[in-house]
């Protein structure tokens, strides 16, 4: 699965990049980071600054030596919500593989495009049926994540994963959605 791992990653970054059009001025969400995979790409290709976004304390801990730049740093959702109060807007943001997850998807929703400025782009790569950990299992809820993120963005582009960088069953069940903030 690793093999898997780096030619996603590889392919993130680039259409990342590209789509979001980063250069060394940008500074981008990435909303749950983990340890940073995307970020530390995005920052050694692109050369902008990534706020990462995780609520698990031990990945904001292990992000910072995994990325290792001065352009990153992470926080957990509620420091984000007070640098915003104070003014803070990124130009844009990303969510790979973390909104199918979320107990409450329209309250992170919400949050980040409350932290992006108007015009700015949302990238999520994400299942098209929920993953909601339970003690049972994963569950399916029924949330249509698309349509909420429709609320607060305009979808631009909706695409599945390439084959290529993947499984091919991963490739069907998952879309990649290109947003741009209202």
């Amino acid at each position: 699965m690793g093999f898997i791992w780096n030619k996603e990653s590889e392919y993130l970054t680039d259409d990342v990049g590209r789509t979001m059009k980063l250069k060394r001025d940008s500074c981008i969400i990435d909303y749950g980071c983990g340890i940073g995979r995307l970020a530390r790409g995005l920052i050694d290709r692109y050369h902008c600054s990534v706020v990462g976004v995780d609520i698990s304390v031990t990945m904001r801990q292990l992000g910072p030596g995994y990325v290792q730049s001065p352009r990153f740093w992470s926080c957990a959702p509620e420091s984000l919500d007070e640098v915003v109060k104070k003014g803070f807007a990124a130009d844009g943001a990303i969510c790979i593989w973390v909104l199918q997850h979320c107990l409450n998807p329209a309250a992170d929703i919400q949050r980040i495009s409350q932290s992006v400025r108007r015009g700015g782009f949302l990238y999520v790569l994400n299942n098209y049926i929920r993953a909601v950990p339970t003690d049972q299992g994963w569950l399916n809820n029924g949330v249509d994540i698309r349509a909420l993120l429709r609320r607060s963005f305009i979808e631009l582009h909706h695409r599945h994963l390439p084959v290529d960088t993947t499984i091919q069953p991963i490739a069907e069940q998952t879309f990649i959605g290109v947003f741009e903030k209202r």
